[in-house]
């Protein structure tokens, strides 16, 4: 009986993309929801949708007061200037598919990218001991364990280089959850005692993010604690609150992805106050010509804007899944799509899994020395560290640099 009560009073809404019914509450003497009643033409309260974000609506005669607190309302403040990390490269980028390249031109290029030098990566430096009781009380390659030994990796390079003491700021970029300025926060209030009340951890991030670790942080009393919701483009690194009363900035991010880093690197420019940096890169394939910010270097070598696009598009060969393991029949399965799309791309050229794989890694190793290079032209010296096992995680490295 509740079943079909609750049936009755649900929004008939069908969602298309979750083959579902929307599960919220209709109206009353309506067939929707507030969110999907412009479906119903003889709904009295006519509801539009929002100007500012289309994606949801509001009542008409409400609009006025939803456009004061509506999230998608600009935002003013000193931090924020609309694209001012944005590079002025007007040049259209038209997305390209391998399938593009004639065979001649892929397997020249391939060539070209083997033989380029590449800076040494340096070799796994370990994880903080503080974190190692809570990494061998978790199952092994599961979620929570893959996270917090990431986050115990990045925090031993950080003491490594002397990058672990109160009375900095801390800036987490592209921070979602914030369980690594979390991670960093544990570890500064067991092994600091000093100018802890001038220690400030500042989680940037565009979204909005579930389950986060925002309250954990607070709780630690001693520490300024401050979460802005800002565009990357858009954010101006020493206009942000708490960072004239630090003795300096150390900017942190793991999983920064694509363009993002890139980005990041522009706002970093233009902050004189940032002593290091120390971001995990991932997703080379979503980087694009216009963002990156080591343009110079890839010139240098004779690489353009056609040649990175091909780079960015092979080097997700070296995380595309084709190795199987031979124990996940489902695995196996999508390896051969994926196998068979790559031979379709690559025309006549027969490239085995090993080798597929040394090209992907060369193409990211390609894009992240030129990434160095840019962060070394702004006085820094860097370089690239391999932080974890690729069976933790394939996307393994983390660029760390100090401001010289």
């Amino acid at each position: 009986m509740s079943d079909r009560i609750e049936n009755e009073n649900q929004c008939q809404f069908v969602v298309v993309r979750k083959k579902r019914q929307c599960k919220m509450q209709r109206l009353k003497n309506g067939l929707y929801c507030p969110e999907h009643c412009l479906q119903d033409e003889n709904h009295g309260d006519q509801r539009i949708p929002c100007p500012l974000d289309p994606k949801h609506n509001c009542y008409k005669k409400e609009l006025e007061k939803h456009l004061k607190k509506c999230n998608a309302r600009p935002r003013t403040c000193a931090y924020i200037v609309k694209n001012i990390n944005s590079t002025n490269d007007e040049m259209n980028e038209t997305p390209k598919h391998l399938s593009d390249f004639c065979d001649d031109y892929l397997s020249t290029f391939i060539r070209r990218v083997l033989l380029l030098k590449c800076g040494a990566i340096s070799s796994f430096q370990g994880i903080h001991e503080y974190f190692r009781k809570q990494i061998e009380e978790l199952q092994p390659n599961a979620k929570a364990w893959k996270h917090l030994y990431q986050n115990a990796s990045i925090i031993q390079v950080m003491k490594n280089y002397n990058l672990l003491n109160t009375g900095h700021a801390y800036i987490e970029l592209g921070s979602g959850r914030g369980q690594l300025s979390y991670s960093v926060a544990q570890v500064l209030s067991t092994e600091n005692t000093v100018n802890k009340n001038k220690t400030a951890f500042l989680l940037v991030d565009r979204a909005s993010q579930r389950r986060k670790f925002d309250h954990r942080i607070k709780t630690m009393d001693e520490f300024i604690f401050e979460r802005l919701k800002a565009d990357l483009s858009d954010i101006v690194l020493s206009n942000l609150p708490h960072i004239e009363n630090s003795e300096g900035v150390i900017v942190i991010a793991k999983h920064l992805c694509g363009a993002a880093t890139d980005i990041a690197f522009q706002s970093i420019s233009q902050c004189e106050k940032v002593m290091a940096v120390i971001l995990a890169i991932c997703c080379h394939h979503r980087c694009s010509w216009s963002a990156y910010c080591g343009k110079h270097f890839l010139s240098q070598e004779g690489i353009n804007c056609n040649d990175f696009s091909l780079l960015t598009k092979i080097s997700s060969w070296y995380t595309c899944g084709l190795k199987s393991n031979g124990s996940n029949q489902e695995h196996d399965q999508i390896a051969k799509i994926n196998e068979l799309t790559i031979q379709n791309q690559l025309g006549n050229m027969e490239l085995d899994h090993q080798t597929k794989e040394r090209i992907g890694k060369q193409c990211k190793n390609i894009i992240n020395e030129g990434r160095l290079a840019f962060i070394r032209s702004l006085g820094f010296t860097g370089e690239l560290i391999t932080y974890v096992d690729p069976s933790v995680s394939p996307e393994n490295v983390l660029l760390v640099a100090v401001r010289s």
